[in-house]
């Protein structure tokens, strides 16, 4: 005992003396900090953000930006600035209040908060409750102003924070056995407070954009409606009996009197009004909900609700349409068995059947509008605008099909609110259903369409007529498919803005960013002036979290600022524009960072903008130091202002971009992460990792955590592995020998590096990686192991497992480019299955039997037949688990047995008993097999008997 307590402690001293840091575990992926949720004051002196490890403890940071003042609170669940930049208000997880003064050390506290609500533009207004009171507290921490209000059930802000609803609630009355409560309208300037509705409440109200306006659904008190002399028919008190349920939908519009009753019958028999989906539309013209199948209700309980002129009015429309109510005629069999039938003529699905229509109405003068028929099936609202709504009615299984099948596609109409007409949007001269995509402008003036064969058509609304875009053949915009020199999408419109007034659109083609003008057929003007082009830049438009941008058609006089991609070395940098004509793009700073954002064809990066003045805060990064935030005024110069660098206490890692020839000759590119510590004089074990194109991503920060379909690189590099993420370009129909020629290239070219051990290769890929890995290694043993999460063994079966499969083979991330029958060869030889005699590298698969984007069966048909063959091969799956891991103990195990496997056979390091023995299905959740097994046994090649006819 005393002897190992001397090595131990001779061992830390070691530790000390060389400076050795410890290595990434799985406690560390438990326990790493990091930073989120940056707000900025208007005038943009302060900012505030929490520190800490997600979901155990953070700490919230209050800084003056200048410098000169900083504030530290633990355990906080909310916060915000007061909208004069004066204060902060946070509510902590003790269920307190505090409300800072910004600067200073004075802040008051409230205790005991059951609920709190303060807008993002509060001018100073804060509602609570506390002390388990139904009294509510409104103060305004800038003038001082507060006020109590008893018997308080809910209560909101609307917009602008210039109007605070709250329902009263009523002292229950036990003779009545009801409670009834009263909607105020309190005018927090005016302090003019009234009741507008009395009477019962649904879930909520809900404002408009500009606060002024008010709906909700509710219940009038009986004994206080204006048709209260009116007699009830029979039908109603039927429908009251069947249903208690039924709702109301009030509107109230600023200075009225009291609300008004909107809706509170349904026109369509059978039908009730949703509570879901209210909302008013953009302009606040509109207000939409849903109706749904009174299911509360029989088929005989439905009709025998009807009056007779009811009936007489349903029979006609069944007349006029067949299909009207169509679930009303069909009567069930008791004996029938309960089958649905697929053929092969469906176009639609059983699950996809009788779902939710949807209603309009306006304010003015509440004519109910029917923007979507009841009988249609899954039909949705893809954008409502202005006075127009573009809606889409699936007459398929699956949007996949429309490639192939015309009966699947769906059909999109353009529904006029004003007048309830629909026009069903078909290009003219197009014969055939519109396959492509379809966008309705900010103010409804037009629908783009994208044809999906490269060329972009608008249909302008008020005069129902379509144009074509004129398009410059300069012009660059391939679809992603094609970047092996084949193309399966000639074309991809990515839309960056709608410029003010609708008439003009900003769309990014590879590099550069275009102006369409929608009207007068004028050319399109490259405003990037073809510089990203030349100089392999890819431009985005910088958006910030206020939508400061005209991402929403907003106008900006000063000009616009762009981020542009270095494709060559993976920089970022800043760009500003003065004008939307062709120019030179000013450079304000360029560095190798990463920023956070979307990182798809360029860069578009976040940032959070003060309201009043041009400071912002964003976030960035390299792969040597974490995720920190920054301030700027002009992009040119950076600020600091956290300082998270939990890395700095563990074997760390850097990045290098890397390029090589692959076996066709052509360049590739790809990322090389090494320990911090990494020694030239050593030779490391390498893992190779790969899905898709990666190497975007150089300067990009990987936060340590488990891994769910493969082992994470910051483990590897961490604990002595060398990791290469090499990019992949396809060709069409050869989506395994494309990763072949990438993969197998960046191995041979990484094995000749004097620190690389030739010996000591595996690869690992998950999903669609790891299909690649499960083809690369059908075709050589370069490699020592591999590792495949959810892959696809068998393109041929996997065409035919599910009908979205079809197109996303044909079309989609597998790129075969054509159907099975037309060139079976293809599908054969790009299937590993077809190979797997071939293999010799041991294999370890994960396949989970919940997994719906890769059938369960892509993997167990592999293993089996590599079993077969007596191949060293080993499947894990994990009850419950589908596409991936998420359940912590899984992910936990998941983690340490492909941890084992890599480390027996790159590191020499003993087996564990699940590798050498197995773990039999009756001791499953009894034994784990995760002891390392000692005794000198080692997986070996298994002699199987070889049946030759």
């Amino acid at each position: 005992m005393i002897k190992s307590i001397f090595i131990l402690i001779t061992f830390c001293f070691h530790l000390i003396a060389t400076g050795q840091k410890p290595t990434i575990d799985h406690d560390t992926y438990n326990n790493w900090p990091a930073v989120g949720g940056a707000k900025i004051s208007d005038d943009g002196r302060f900012a505030m953000y929490y520190f800490g490890i997600f979901g155990k403890h953070n700490t919230l940071e209050i800084q003056q930006l200048d410098g000169t003042w900083e504030l530290q609170l633990d355990d906080v669940k909310e916060y915000s600035f007061s909208s004069d930049s004066k204060y902060a208000v946070i509510l902590t997880s003790k269920r307190q209040i505090e409300v800072v003064n910004l600067g200073s050390a004075d802040k008051k506290i409230i205790d005991d908060v059951q609920s709190w609500k303060m807008p993002l533009d509060n001018k100073g207004w804060l509602a609570y409750k506390a002390d388990s009171s139904d009294d509510l507290n409104l103060m305004n921490i800038q003038s001082g102003r507060s006020k109590k209000i008893k018997n308080v059930d809910e209560y909101l802000f609307n917009p602008g924070c210039t109007v605070l609803v709250y329902t009263e609630v009523a002292v229950k009355n036990d003779s009545a056995n009801s409670t009834t409560s009263k909607l105020h309208w309190l005018n927090l300037a005016q302090e003019d407070d009234r009741v507008i509705f009395d009477g019962s409440f649904g879930s909520g109200y809900v404002f408009d954009a500009s606060g002024s306006q008010l709906t909700f659904f509710g219940n009038k008190t009986r004994a206080n409606r204006e048709d209260k002399k009116e007699q009830e028919s029979i039908a109603d008190r039927r429908r009251k009996t069947a249903s208690s349920q039924a709702s109301e939908l009030w509107y109230y519009a600023e200075g009225k009197a009291a609300c008004e009753l909107l809706i509170n019958k349904l026109p369509s028999a059978g039908f009730k009004i949703s509570t879901n989906g209210l909302r008013f539309s953009d302009n606040g013209k509109w207000i939409f909900f849903k109706m749904e199948l009174n299911t509360g209700l029989s088929m005989a309980e439905w009709y025998n609700a009807l009056d007779e002129q009811e009936r007489s009015e349903f029979f006609m429309k069944q007349i006029e349409n067949p299909n009207y109510a169509p679930w009303l005629s069909a009567k069930s069999d008791p004996d029938a068995v309960q089958v649905n039938v697929w053929s092969y003529e469906d176009a639609q699905p059983e699950s996809m059947k009788l779902k939710d229509a949807v209603v309009s109405t306006s304010g003015p003068d509440h004519k109910l509008t029917q923007v979507t028929g009841l009988n249609e099936e899954n039909v949705s609202i893809v954008k409502d605008k202005g006075d127009f709504a573009l809606i889409k009615t699936e007459s398929g299984p699956f949007a996949d099909e429309a490639r192939w099948n015309y009966d699947a596609r769906p059909a999109f109409y353009l529904v006029s609110l004003k007048e309830g007409s629909r026009k069903l949007l078909r290009p003219d001269n197009d014969q055939e259903a519109p396959s492509g995509i379809f966008i309705l402008s900010p103010t409804g003036k037009y629908v783009l369409y994208d044809d999906t064969k490269g060329n972009l058509l608008c249909f302008q609304t008020s005069q129902g007529k379509w144009s074509k875009v004129v398009i410059s053949p300069q012009f660059d915009c391939k679809g992603q498919l094609d970047n092996g020199g084949q193309s399966i999408c000639p074309i991809v419109w990515n839309l960056e803005g709608w410029l003010p007034g609708d008439d003009a659109i900003l769309i990014r083609d590879n590099h550069d960013i275009w102006k369409f003008e929608l009207s007068g057929g004028k050319q399109c003007v490259n405003i990037t002036n073809g510089f990203g082009r030349r100089n392999s830049i890819s431009f985005r438009l910088l958006v910030d979290g206020n939508d400061w941008l005209n991402t929403q058609g907003t106008k900006r006089t000063s000009g616009y600022l762009l981020t542009g991609f270095y494709e060559k070395d993976k920089s970022v940098g800043f760009f500003h524009v003065n004008t939307l004509s062709s120019q030179e793009p000013q450079l304000l700073s360029k560095g190798a960072y990463f920023y956070e954002g979307v990182h798809d064809l360029g860069v578009q990066i976040t940032a959070v903008k003060a309201k009043d003045v041009p400071v912002f805060i964003i976030v960035r990064m390299t792969a040597a130091e974490s995720a920190n935030y920054y301030i700027t005024k002009d992009f040119k110069t950076f600020k600091r202002i956290s300082n998270c660098y939990p890395e700095k206490e563990y074997n760390w890692m850097t990045s290098e971009l890397i390029h090589w020839k692959t076996l066709d000759g052509t360049w590739a590119d790809g990322i090389l992460y090494k320990p911090e510590n990494f020694d030239s004089t050593k030779k490391y074990p390498i893992v190779f990792e790969f899905y898709e194109e990666q190497s975007g991503e150089l300067h990009n920060y990987l936060v340590p955590k488990y891994g769910n379909k493969t082992l994470p690189a910051t483990w590897l590099v961490s604990n002595g592995y060398l990791v290469v993420r090499p990019d992949i370009k396809y060709k069409i129909g050869k989506p395994g020998q494309s990763a072949f020629n990438y993969v197998v290239s960046a191995a041979k070219f990484m094995a000749g590096k004097r620190w690389v051990n030739p010996q000591r290769m595996a690869i690992q890929g998950g999903s669609w990686g790891g299909y690649e890995v499960n083809y690369i290694v059908t075709h050589t043993d370069l490699f020592r192991a591999a590792f495949s999460g959810c892959g696809v063994s068998n393109i041929i079966s996997l065409y035919g497992s599910k009908r979205e499969m079809v197109s996303f083979v044909e079309y989609g991330q597998v790129r075969m480019g054509t159907t099975l029958w037309n060139v079976p060869q293809l599908y054969i030889e790009g299937s590993p299955v077809f190979y797997a005699n071939k293999i010799t590298t041991p294999l370890l698969l994960m396949s989970n039997p919940r997994d719906q984007a890769v059938p369960h069966s892509q993997g167990s048909q592999f293993f089996n037949l590599l079993k077969r063959l007596g191949k060293r091969v080993w499947m894990l799956e994990y009850d419950g688990e589908g596409h991936g891991i998420s359940d912590h103990r899984a992910l936990e195990d998941f983690n340490t047995r492909v941890e084992q496997f890599f480390n027996f056979y790159l590191k020499d390091a003993p087996p564990p008993l699940w590798m050498t023995q197995g773990v039999p299905e009756w001791k499953k959740g009894v034994e784990t097999g995760l002891q390392l097994d000692m005794s000198g046994k080692v997986p070996e090649i298994k002699k199987v008997i070889d049946n030759k006819p």
